[in-house]
């Protein structure tokens, strides 16, 4: 291969020509000249929606670059002045404000931009155009996408980024989504009928109104909407509507209603995780419980007014047809406004950690993450090391936990806190333990790892005999954690040592080769992930600080019929634990079992397929459509980063001009990708993430357990261990 310089999309803001979209660079850096020479120009200019006493010169550089040409639709009335200030909005009025903003050539090609020259780092573009069996419904074309979308215009900004997020979405990969706080989750629409599936008596499987429902949305979270919705129901009480069996969803069969999100749900390989991520569930992250309302109840884009569904309540022998209104709540972390205009100001625009900064050498440490505040609170890199951590988490928009857990759900009895953010529980039957996490985050990492061992050891000192441990839901975190969670269960053994997860390797675009050298020849930080002290080879020694790992052993290889470069394998840089003596023996001699819903990716995905595939512990899937293939866990990636973290590198090395470089995104963007790709256990000439991991047993849920994880927990406990 002569040169692996990934693919890209035309910059020319009004044309596409199809003959610019190769996946080998055409690009032109003229266009770049172009594009950025009418931004400046339009600086000048007076923004048609604000008052015309305010000149472009009284706003910041990053709404000048942006807001020209977003006027807002001329209406009667402005639809975002008409919600400013409320909480909660119909739907219909968040949209409608939404789509107040004109579509933007030049805005769109600027995201499509950054997002087709960020791809050239994400490991799975080419797998995603393809994927093999068991997950063939992954099919995504991303760069092609990348060019349709490019090529088109819209009838408003919103029209595109829903167009763009879907499409990255069903890459069927949590690493490498698309957000634009602009719009996700600003406002979060609920119907208060979270859905689940549920084993009958007779053995079969039905779909119905969570028996939690009218628990969870009549909290003071959904203040003054229980009015609303029991408005729409007229003489039938919405209480009454908990635990109704669903005959039909839109008049249709309400699988077809699961299946159709699936199709677009994103997140997860597996189509049977996302059909789970319909359904409603609950996750418990640090101490906070949190309940979350399946994909059907609780939806990122304000795009569905309402649902009819048809039911059958509890002990009645007639159904009954209703329709409900979904509700749009404005986030906490959203930001207020007045109008369209300071709705975009304070909503829509690059914030200082949307894009990458340079790192000098004697610089300070960036401890920030710059995964959007409202979907992740992870710092990515270590504010005690001169070295970045290492994590491993997707970015599950359209599932991501709001809604509080009633305290009537909530375990409370037999809790141990091990840590600030690290608790367990001992069962009634005072034998079985259970840990359950929403990721592998913490206060930091030598806290969770202190509060890890911790919790072995008091479960130990309690007389527990057995653990579950309960991954459903968990988003992933800090990988080492992960690595440590592995040792401690199985002490100093050849699965564990020198390296407790999977080898990785990197994508090799062009730009990645001349940034490790500029990282060489001009000693730069060692706080920067590309580095060569920061990572291992094979062998999982430290490579020598001038060696350029990403010039020797790339291998050129062919996925789905196009032409692409990796790196030579890369160890793991966790081992040795330099916090504490690790003990040679297992610090847990009892029984384990390992329960999920599938949803568990990233370092999660990580150290249960570890786990299940090289100590062969027992794992159980939980939920899911009998006769479906479930899988315990997915999207492994291995190292996650996104657009920032590769801006900095970039800039860092000097290499913005590169024509490679993406530019600085222009709005409230991000974009995520998997940068180093875990190696497989079985197959280890293939990435784990295309690998299947399919759960031997299967756990349904009743009516008797549904909502209550203690309730779950024991009946597992009674049917995994003792039977």
């Amino acid at each position: 291969m002569r040169g692996f310089h990934h693919h890209t999309v035309g910059r020319n803001p009004t044309c596409f020509p199809a003959t610019l979209f190769f996946r080998t660079y055409a690009g032109s850096q003229q266009h770049r000249k172009v594009n950025y020479e009418k931004a400046y120009i339009l600086q000048r200019r007076t923004l048609p929606f604000l008052s015309h006493s305010l000149t472009m010169s009284f706003f910041p550089v990053g709404f000048l670059a942006v807001a020209v040409g977003l006027t807002s639709t001329v209406q009667a009335q402005d639809p975002c002045a008409a919600i400013a200030g409320q909480k909660w909005v119909a739907a219909s009025d968040a949209r409608a404000c939404f789509k107040s903003f004109a579509y933007n050539a030049d805005i769109k090609a600027n995201i499509v931009e950054v997002v087709n020259k960020t791809m050239a780092f994400h490991t799975s573009t080419n797998y995603e155009i393809q994927a093999p069996s068991p997950f063939d419904d992954v099919h995504q074309d991303i760069i092609a996408t990348l060019a349709r979308v490019g090529s088109q215009s819209y009838d408003t900004d919103f029209d595109f980024h829903v167009d763009l997020a879907t499409s990255t979405r069903t890459m069927g990969d949590g690493h490498s989504v698309y957000v634009n706080m602009c719009y996700d989750s600003t406002y979060t629409t609920y119907v208060p009928a979270p859905l689940v599936l549920l084993e009958d008596a007779d053995g079969s499987q039905n779909i119905y109104i969570a028996p939690e429902a009218y628990t969870v949305f009549s909290q003071d979270f959904f203040s003054g909407q229980v009015d609303v919705w029991q408005a729409a129901l007229g003489d039938i009480p919405l209480q009454s509507i908990a635990g109704a069996k669903v005959i039909s969803v839109n008049n249709e069969d309400p699988w077809k209603a699961v299946d159709a999100n699936a199709a677009i749900a994103g997140s997860y390989q597996s189509f049977a995780t996302r059909q789970n991520s319909f359904f409603a569930s609950h996750v418990i992250s640090a101490s906070a419980w949190s309940y979350m309302p399946g994909q059907f109840a609780q939806k990122a884009l304000p795009l569905v007014d309402s649902v009819t569904l048809t039911i059958q309540r509890e002990n009645a022998t007639t159904t009954d047809t209703i329709t409900l209104p979904y509700r749009s709540r404005f986030g906490d972390s959203s930001k207020a406004f007045t109008n369209s205009a300071s709705f975009w100001a304070n909503n829509c625009l690059a914030t200082s950690s949307t894009n990458g900064s340079p790192i000098t050498n004697g610089g300070s440490v960036d401890v920030s993450s710059s995964a959007p505040a409202r979907f992740s609170s992870q710092s990515t890199r270590n504010a005690t090391s001169s070295k970045p951590l290492i994590v491993d988490t997707i970015l599950d928009v359209n599932s991501a936990p709001s809604v509080p857990m009633p305290a009537s759900l909530t375990p409370t009895k037999r809790n141990i806190q091990a840590s600030l953010d690290t608790f367990g529980w001992i069962l009634d039957d005072e034998k079985t333990g259970v840990f359950s996490s929403g990721n592998f985050n913490g206060g930091s990492e030598i806290s969770l790892m202190v509060g890890l061992s911790n919790l072995v050891r008091l479960l130990k000192s309690n007389n527990v005999e057995r653990l579950i441990i309960d991954v459903s839901n968990n988003q992933g975190g800090l990988v080492c954690t992960a690595a440590y969670f592995h040792y401690i269960f199985f002490g100093n053994t050849s699965t564990t040592y020198p390296q407790a997860l999977l080898p990785t390797k990197l994508r090799v675009p062009d730009l990645s080769q001349k940034l490790v050298d500029n990282i060489i020849n001009q000693n730069l930080s060692t706080n920067l992930r590309y580095h060569p002290s920061n990572l291992k080879n094979a062998t999982n020694q430290p490579f020598s600080a001038k060696t350029n790992y990403l010039r020797e052993g790339t291998v050129d290889t062919e996925v789905n019929g196009h032409e692409d470069r990796f790196s030579q394998t890369i160890g793991q840089e966790c081992q040795p634990f330099y916090y504490f003596d690790m003990p040679q023996t297992p610090e847990w001699t009892g029984e384990i079992v390992i329960v999920s819903n599938g949803r568990c990716a990233s370092s999660c995905a990580l150290f249960v397929t570890t786990m299940v595939k090289e100590e062969r512990v027992k794992v159980v899937s939980i939920g899911g459509k009998k006769g479906t293939a479930q899988e315990y866990a997915g999207t492994i990636g291995g190292q996650s980063l996104d657009f920032s973290d590769i801006d900095t590198e970039i800039k860092s090395a000097g290499l913005k001009s590169d024509e490679w470089a993406p530019p600085d995104f222009i709005t409230n963007s991000y974009q995520g990708i998997t940068w180093r790709l875990a190696q497989g256990v079985n197959n280890k000439n293939e990435p784990e993430e295309w690998q299947s991991r399919p759960a031997v047993q299967n756990y349904q849920l009743t009516r008797d357990v549904i909502g209550y994880p203690w309730k779950i927990w024991t009946d597992l406990a009674t049917k995994v261990f003792d039977n």
